[in-house]
């Protein structure tokens, strides 16, 4: 009788991880078709899609080895774009724009140091904004024509709308500089 208790708790003992490997199984199974979607989505470079589906099999099973190698990658990615984003529209004169890619930038990397630069920078907390930029490279073309340069003051009237391409005097001046044989602008 000993012999046949012990053989049943014996058997019982063996089926239980059996019955858990099972069920991490079934669970791996169920993220599957989730997680070849964020797959998917990710090689299209929808980041953020991409990471939503990652975030919701995280929510389900949180030792997914796969979304959680893929979840970070893709909140770095969609920063590295944000920031991107908000470099171009600073350029362009955007200002309001590009804050709001900066600050989206550091909502998915928080220590982004360049997107935070660049934050200060737009809010004027640090460094001259943009526009002064601008101005005060026209200025150094006026400068180079007053010194006789006119090859010097196309290039720094091309820099100043490289950081402000609405700088009006800028572009005015390449066009005259263009004109009379400087140089072609970019």
């Amino acid at each position: 009788m000993k012999r046949i208790v012990f053989l049943l708790i014996f058997s019982v003992t063996l089926s239980v991880p059996v019955l858990g490997d099972s069920l991490m199984a079934r669970q791996s199974n169920i993220n599957e078709p989730e997680l070849e979607s964020g797959r998917e989505l990710f090689e299209q470079k929808r980041y953020e899609e991409a990471l939503l589906k990652f975030e919701e099999i995280l929510k389900h099973d949180t030792t997914d080895e796969e979304a959680l190698r893929l979840r970070p990658l893709c909140q770095d990615l969609i920063a590295k774009d944000a920031y991107n984003l908000a470099l171009g529209s600073a350029r362009d004169g955007d200002s309001k724009t590009a804050v709001v890619y900066a600050r989206k930038a550091l909502k998915y990397r928080p220590n982004y140091l360049e997107a935070e630069h660049l934050l200060k920078v737009l809010s004027g907390t640090e460094g001259p904004p943009i526009t002064d930029i601008s101005k005060e490279l026209y200025a150094e073309s006026l400068d180079a024509i007053i010194e006789g340069d006119p090859k010097q003051a196309l290039e720094l009237a091309q820099k100043a709308l490289d950081h402000y391409p609405d700088n009006v005097e800028a572009r005015r001046m390449v066009e005259r500089l263009s004109q009379r044989g400087a140089g072609t602008p970019k």
